[in-house]
């Protein structure tokens, strides 16, 4: 049968053969991205994107003995905007016996072995399109959830209460949103979908405890960039799409997060862009930890393109006393300083960076 308004226990139960009876949720943030066992606690299993699980009790030998123990049937939801028939497009995540299933603007927490409903959250939008919608990410007893409306949910995982919502993308601007968190450590990253009206795709990074904004990486250059040059102008970078709605996957061992960004923009009139058009139809590693540093500096306004020779010449001493790489590029304003000798920092040094700029700023600021 379609998988349409109907979920089939048969459909996980290689998940579940391990899986106790529901308990309270609360999934360790260190078990996020690990090769699933007796759980599935991401979009794509682990980290590697691959889908893939290590248990061996079904295999070709038995596969056939599977046999329907359950279907849990979405009654209460008629026709929705673009789906006459709502279809459970989601993966279905899986954390202490609880299972969590989405379609647009609904979620539904069971109980993995009974199906019995343990609640449901519903939205009701403002816009955005209803086409599918691919799930939830669990942090510690949080649940996230992408409205088609470009809301970011968190949602209490035992109970399903509302905890906080963000607003990432304006749903008049066509934005729209289909898309699942990705937890990297202390990271809700989410994208974002939308092409029709040639806006630009991002990515940003939340703190899933609190859901403060970390940081927003975009798929077309800003100004100041190098890659702009792959534009003819600011302006069609600024237009150019590169949408994030396909959730990413990340390296541990190289703390590097890889993202495909969709189409370039007008999709059907290229000859007014020509160029490579970074970053839009790319697959692009970005350092999480690296980039919401990067940010600060920014937001805090230690990141400057203004300040006097002298200011620099402060700067330059304090950096080189502290052991931080330089370049000649900083005898003009510090801005160099972000878009070249960061790119290369570790984090670490970053962090000290940080402090030795805070401390000038404020000495400034007194003086």
């Amino acid at each position: 049968m379609k998988l349409a308004h109907l979920l089939c226990a048969a459909a996980v139960s290689t998940l579940l053969l391990g899986a106790a009876a529901a308990a309270p949720v609360h999934l360790d943030p260190k078990l996020i991205g690990k090769t699933p066992i007796d759980s599935w606690t991401s979009f794509a299993g682990d980290f590697t994107g691959q889908r893939y699980s290590t248990l061996k009790q079904i295999n070709a030998g038995n596969v056939g003995q599977l046999a329907q123990q359950w279907v849990y049937k979405i009654s209460d939801i008629g026709s929705q905007r673009g789906a006459a028939t709502p279809v459970i497009k989601a993966t279905p995540i899986l954390v202490n016996g609880t299972l969590f299933i989405t379609i647009p603007n609904h979620v539904y927490a069971l109980d993995a072995r009974t199906a019995k409903l343990l609640w449901q959250y519903d939205w009701v939008d403002k816009g955005g399109h209803l086409v599918g919608q691919r799930g939830v990410a669990v942090w510690k007893d949080k649940v996230f959830f992408q409205t088609p409306d470009n809301w970011l949910l968190a949602l209490d995982a035992n109970t399903g209460k509302e905890l906080w919502r963000k607003n990432y993308a304006d749903a008049r601007k066509q934005y729209f949103s289909t898309s699942v968190p990705l937890i990297v450590k202390n990271h809700l990253l989410v994208g974002v979908g939308g092409d029709a009206m040639d806006m630009p795709g991002f990515l940003n990074s939340y703190d899933p405890d609190t859901g403060a904004l970390q940081w927003t990486w975009w798929s077309t250059p800003r100004k100041g960039d190098p890659a702009l040059k792959t534009w003819p102008n600011a302006r069609s970078s600024e237009h150019g799409g590169g949408m994030t709605w396909l959730p990413g996957t990340y390296d541990a061992k190289l703390n590097l997060i890889y993202w495909p960004t969709g189409n370039t923009n007008p999709v059907f009139a290229g000859q007014g862009r020509p160029g490579n058009n970074l970053w839009t139809e790319s697959l692009v590693a970005l350092d999480p930890d690296i980039t919401r540093l990067m940010d600060r500096l920014e937001q805090r306004g230690l990141v400057v393109r203004d300040r006097s020779r002298e200011d620099r010449r402060v700067v330059r001493h304090r950096l080189t006393e502290a052991g931080l790489e330089l370049t000649n590029e900083l005898d003009r304003p510090i801005e160099a300083l972000h878009k070249k000798t960061m790119r290369h920092m570790k984090a670490e040094k970053l962090r000290d960076l940080i402090g030795l700029l805070e401390e000038i700023r404020v000495a400034n600021d007194e003086g």
